[in-house]
């Protein structure tokens, strides 16, 4: 730990990395290999406090404007207008979705450990678990999207992974790989729309709570949306989010008293 910490290795990468030396050395004690874990009490760093990042109204325009009717529109699209985790978004399966009905079931996630990437049942927490409402113009997308990818699946024959029925995949229907999707889509696209490439894939979760905080959106009902594990972390995270809001409430009630 000491020495991926020496060499300036991110603190998220030094944990994970610990994560797994704890797991393999508790098998070693399961087996007997080992009279007991040695990673036990290991001082680990705290974790990295990344600057937050959020998209204004005028930049989400211009941003959507950017990524019109490139490959990875609908994934964009849905990672800014539902506020989940990339993460989460990558794991989407068909089934997850009812476009009828305009809902979706965040209940996976992906995870990458070492070169390998997985999909992970189950969520962070129990309310990261979600039914989420889709805006009709997402529906609309998601709809071309599935449109899109079925003509991919007829392009790619028996090479294409059915059986994942992911609803973001690349073009073969395997997971995406998030940082090629960045590299090769999103830091593009932010160059197009004329946004700062210090944005991260993540900050469109970040946009989706503070847009909606700013348009005056019950703070209950935008955790619910992330999946947090209470208002107060949600409030705790994007205070910056109120002052706004909270303007457009005091100028409501005046107009109501002096009226």
């Amino acid at each position: 730990m000491n020495s991926l910490a020496g060499e300036g290795k991110a603190s998220e990468t030094v944990r994970k990395a610990y994560r797994v030396l704890h797991g393999a050395l508790a098998y070693g004690v399961r087996l007997r290999l080992l009279p007991h874990n040695p990673a036990l009490g290991v001082e680990l760093p705290l974790r990295d406090q990344r600057e937050m990042r959020a998209l204004s109204p005028e930049d989400a325009r211009a941003f959507m404007k950017a990524i019109a009717g490139s490959r990875h529109e609908a994934l964009f699209a849905f990672l800014l207008g539902t506020g989940c985790r990339p993460s989460e978004a990558f794991a989407l399966a068909w089934r997850d979705l009812d476009l009828e009905r305009a809902t979706v079931t965040i209940w996976r996630s992906v995870e990458r450990l070492g070169t390998e990437l997985r999909i992970v049942e189950g969520t962070k927490t129990e309310k990261s678990r979600r039914t989420l409402q889709l805006s009709a113009s997402l529906v609309d997308l998601l709809r071309s999207h599935r449109a899109r990818q079925a003509q991919e699946i007829l392009e790619a024959g028996s090479n294409y992974d059915r059986a994942a029925d992911l609803v973001f995949s690349n073009d073969v229907g395997g997971l995406l790989d998030s940082r090629n999707v960045v590299n090769r889509y999103f830091k593009p696209a932010l160059a197009a729309a004329k946004l700062s490439p210090a944005i991260r894939l993540y900050d469109l979760r970040h946009s989706h709570a503070t847009l909606l905080l700013h348009e005056g959106v019950n703070v209950k009902a935008v955790s619910a949306r992330l999946g947090h594990a209470s208002a107060a972390m949600t409030l705790d995270r994007y205070a910056h989010a109120l002052p706004a809001a909270e303007a457009q409430a005091v100028a409501a009630l005046d107009a109501v008293l002096s009226g």
